[in-house]
């Protein structure tokens, strides 16, 4: 998608007062003769809106409640990855531009951005498309929502992919350390305690059943369900509304993967397909680990299983 690749947001500081700069590259949309005039202005107003995510995902980080997991996630990878750059670190990773492709292809903050450009660009200009354009549109919005929703690794390197949860997770850990980064991003704090580590388990439960980021802390109680090891035959005899609460989000997430899998081409749209088979892989790792820990537990499952063929 030509958007991708045409726009810059850049957030300069004078002393106390900060500009915003948002450059995009008209040169190259008036450029691109197989694009139509339609889609010139979709992926145009796209850029823009993308671009502007990007800064929401820098808020985003400076608010502790209304939180979304996936847009946190974002945010967090976001700075993780500004971080590394400062400090030289990502380059001594990924010594050549060339070799940073598949890290920027696949990470859930240029998909997120991307989402929501796109998304944007949809509502506002769809009434004046051709039956066509929408069609391209609506199709592109379907890959990027089907990722956006089932994204389960992200690449570093041309040959180094990570569980996005767990490297999630590795950030939290990280930012809480540094005191100074802590006190800025207070969205640090729904994962972790005052010492910088991560909350307990039971934390995690309690906020799941609470008021406040109840959708966030149910989708990290599934990730914990999948990922991490405990006696959850234990933690659900003694809370039945915890084992329905998950109960029906493993359910949700095996429906959801399922539905990737069967439309792993249209993904391929904006993605390669070893990226695309990549998160298919760990999708089908996680169905089939939640059905055996489903049944383990003794809970109904309504959604159908997959099987690895090697």
């Amino acid at each position: 998608m030509p958007f991708i690749e045409n726009g810059s947001l850049n957030i300069l500081f004078f002393g106390k007062k900060e500009r915003i700069k948002i450059c995009i590259n008209l040169h190259r949309f008036l450029l691109d003769g197989e694009c139509s005039v339609q889609m010139k202005f979709v992926f145009l107003y796209a850029t823009i809106v993308h671009e502007l995510e990007h800064l929401h995902l820098t808020r985003l980080l400076e608010s502790k409640e209304g939180v979304n997991y996936r847009e946190a996630v974002a945010a967090l990878d976001q700075y993780c990855y500004r971080f590394w750059m400062s400090n030289g670190i990502y380059d001594l990773l990924t010594p050549r531009r060339r070799k940073t492709k598949k890290r920027y292809d696949s990470s859930p903050t240029e998909i997120q951005c991307n989402l929501v450009g796109m998304r944007r660009a949809y509502e506002m200009l769809s009434e004046g498309l051709s039956q066509d354009c929408k069609a391209k549109v609506e199709k592109m919005l379907d890959g990027l929502t089907l990722m956006s929703e089932n994204q389960e690794i992200r690449f570093y390197r041309e040959d180094l992919e990570s569980s996005l949860f767990l490297t999630t997770i590795g950030y939290v850990r990280l930012l809480s350390r540094r005191k100074r980064t802590a006190e800025h991003f207070p969205v640090l704090e729904v994962l972790s305690d005052k010492t910088g580590g991560l909350i307990s388990l039971d934390e995690i439960i309690r906020r799941a059943n609470g008021a406040v980021d109840k959708e966030f802390y149910e989708e990290i109680l599934l990730k914990c369900f999948i990922y991490f090891e405990a006696n959850w035959g234990k933690i659900f005899e003694r809370n039945t509304e915890v084992k329905k609460l998950v109960n029906k989000k493993a359910d949700d997430y095996c429906r959801s993967a399922m539905c990737f899998l069967a439309n792993e081409e249209t993904v391929k749209i904006f993605l390669s397909e070893e990226i695309v088979d990549r998160n298919s892989a760990e999708l089908v790792r996680n169905i089939q680990i939640l059905k055996q820990q489903m049944k383990e537990c003794g809970m109904q499952s309504t959604v159908g299983g997959v099987f690895s063929i090697n």
